[in-house]
């Protein structure tokens, strides 16, 4: 049985403020928060809810959600781009007019990205920046990439690569010149990501410009 320790998060992905106004005023539309963090619930009985992503780690995912959701309940779990996941719920907690609910994934896959590859990373914390540039370094549980947009360390970003999802945290920028740096990102959950014409789009957008992946469910 998997401890509380495996779902702590390294950081949120949005202000707790702005989660629980998203739900409080409008549980169905999630209107507050940015379409990539996003997320739908469903089990087999029928059950189904829309809710916001709040962190992720490696065992599993945090969620607000606006209705509870039994313990040990099997779910289906769609991060706005992703494909859906299984998970089963490991607690489900009220917090103000929401619940938060912790579930730990049934896969870890590995993200098959590679070096050269264009990657687009969204800032999961405001402003929410987004980052185009190029992977130019992989490893077990980290991945470089070279870009032109600032971005602090200790961000908490989604990477879109060669058809996956990746979240992670910004340990290290580097300078590479005037106008580059080398962004150190250690990953955290990776999901296979949506068919979608948004990441081809981003590709021809400029740098720094305002490219976010808009998918719906």
């Amino acid at each position: 049985m998997p401890t509380t320790q495996t779902l702590q998060p390294q950081r949120s992905a949005v202000s707790h403020r702005r989660l629980y106004l998203a739900l409080s005023r409008s549980p169905e539309a999630v209107v507050e928060a940015p379409t990539f963090v996003q997320v739908y619930i469903s089990g087999r009985s029928g059950f189904g809810a829309h809710g916001i992503l709040k962190s992720v780690s490696r065992g599993g995912l945090q969620v607000l959600l606006p209705v509870p959701v039994p313990v040990r309940t099997a779910v289906e779990v769609t991060i706005s781009g992703c494909e859906p996941v299984l998970a089963d719920v490991f607690y489900c907690v009220r917090k103000n007019a929401v619940y938060q609910v912790g579930m730990v994934l049934r896969a870890r896959p590995k993200p098959e990205v590679a070096v050269g590859g264009l990657a687009v990373m969204n800032e999961l914390d405001g402003p929410f920046t987004v980052s185009r540039g190029h992977i130019v370094d992989i490893g077990r549980d980290f991945v470089s990439i070279l870009c032109k947009t600032a971005i602090k360390p200790e961000a908490w970003v989604r990477l879109e690569s060669n058809g996956w999802l990746v979240f992670g945290e910004v340990k290290g920028v580097v300078p590479t010149s005037m106008v580059a740096s080398c962004v150190g990102v250690h990953l955290d959950a990776a999901f296979r990501a949506r068919p979608s014409a948004d990441l081809r789009r981003a590709q021809t957008a400029g740098e720094g410009g305002p490219v976010r992946s808009s998918y719906g469910f």
